[in-house]
């Protein structure tokens, strides 16, 4: 019972504070080194556990699909739970409502970025289920080799619920909690989503330690920069952060299948 006050703090209004630029850097470059160092720390440690070393969305349904996904969403819940921690150690302590639930005013523009994102997530799932016609030799209308079939259906809800969970974690500190720090000290619209996006992007440059090539890995920082903005979008619109989310938590999902399927089908 005397956990239960400061459970309480983290559901009421945070206590105000005096903006301070300077502990806000301090503390944005904290999240930026701590995030990942206990995402990819603690995925390190499991993958010694288990026996694997790749947990990248094109080989995470193969060859030991739920030692994978759980070696994927552990971690990022870990870290999901620093991003609470790192709230209250903000310059303005924030709570649950102050991250989820954000001050704004939305801007008919932002629509276009947020509608894409949602557009380029669910196109990402349709891509993972598409199937092409196939001759009688198994090549398709296009000459290409079959793709691979299918995973199992348990596999396939194990994906979902592990990006769903990466989608809750990585939005909660990356939309939730540094852009509202952000807010509090006063910068504006534009460079709130920029500072979220730009955090978010640096988070997968981590990722060739688990097996992605650095040339990839540099590449996804800079498309998960961009993706970034999209989300902020959504945020913004919707009001809510359940929405981006779940966005991206449907996005991964789509990389997920449409990346297992990419591979020809070996005979």
């Amino acid at each position: 019972m005397k956990r239960l006050p400061g459970l309480r703090r983290m559901l009421t209004t945070a206590a105000p504070a005096t903006p301070n630029r300077r502990r806000f850097g301090r503390w944005y470059v904290g999240a930026l080194v701590g995030y990942p160092a206990v995402w990819i720390g603690s995925s390190l440690a499991l993958g010694r556990v288990t026996g694997t070393d790749d947990v990248s969305y094109e080989r995470i349904l193969d060859p030991v699909p739920r030692v994978l996904l759980w070696r994927a969403a552990l971690p990022q819940a870990l870290a999901g739970g620093l991003s609470l921690v790192w709230a209250r150690r903000a310059p303005r302590p924030m709570t649950v409502r102050d991250i989820v639930a954000q001050p704004g005013r939305r801007r008919g523009w932002l629509w276009a970025p947020a509608g894409l994102t949602c557009a380029v997530a669910f196109a990402l799932v349709a891509e993972g289920y598409r199937t092409e016609r196939t001759g009688a030799d198994g090549a398709t209308s296009s000459g290409e080799q079959r793709r691979p079939p299918l995973p199992p259906v348990g596999d396939q809800a194990a994906l979902l619920a592990t990006t769903l969970v990466i989608g809750v974690c990585e939005e909660t500190m990356y939309r939730g909690v540094i852009q509202r720090a952000a807010l509090d000290e006063g910068f504006d619209e534009t460079a709130v989503g920029v500072l979220s996006a730009v955090a978010f992007g640096l988070l997968h440059l981590p990722n060739a330690l688990l097996g992605e090539p650095l040339r990839g890995a540099i590449r996804q920082t800079g498309v998960t920069a961009v993706i970034g903005l999209g989300e902020h979008s959504l945020f913004r619109q919707s009001g809510h952060l359940a929405v981006p989310a779940l966005v991206h938590g449907v996005w991964d999902f789509g990389a997920g299948m449409a990346g297992r399927r990419s591979e020809p089908a070996v005979e």
